[in-house]
Order: C-alpha cells, then structure tokens, then sequence
C-alpha cells in the first residue's frame, strides 16, 4: 500500500488514477477477504454477505466502467474480472 500512496503524487491523467484503481483492487486484501469466506463454514460467511455483495458489487462496477472510461484497459478489466468472479 505504501508503493501505491507513494504513485499517488504521480497522478497526472485519468488512465495514471484507474491504472492505480486496477492495482488497489487486485491487491491481497480482496483476495484474502474472498478466500476466508470460500472456507468458512455457512453460518460465518452468512454474517458477512453485506460486505461479499458489496465487494462483488464494486468489481462489479469497475470492471463495467474501466473500459468504458479508458478503452485500452479492457483486458485488465477481464483479468480483473476473472480474479474476482461474480458470487452466485
């Protein structure tokens, strides 16, 4: 996370602030957050649908928006995607 508070002073367009975005989201946190509840037991992961579906909610979002916004990120939109599936 320091590396990427650091790139904040290096912002200088769209593409430099959603190319952050992309890093932030396919971080370790996301990833560990969906694999504690893959192998909770129900009752456990049940307490924290909200925070599942608003995770899911926002991949969502970005993943729809970021090519939008910068076309030439639709393969890390996907990649992102992919690392991150929707929740059935």
């Amino acid at each position: 996370m320091q590396e990427i508070e650091g790139a904040l002073r290096d912002v200088g367009s769209l593409e430099d602030a959603l190319r952050l975005v992309l890093q932030i989201e396919s971080g370790e946190i996301n990833r560990v957050f969906q694999g504690v509840l893959a192998t909770s037991d129900p009752a456990l992961a049940q307490k924290y649908a909200a925070f599942r579906r608003a995770t899911e909610s926002h991949i969502a979002y970005i993943v729809v928006r970021l090519p939008e916004l910068v076309p030439r990120f639709l393969l890390a939109s996907r990649e992102l995607r992919a690392l991150f599936p929707p929740v059935r």
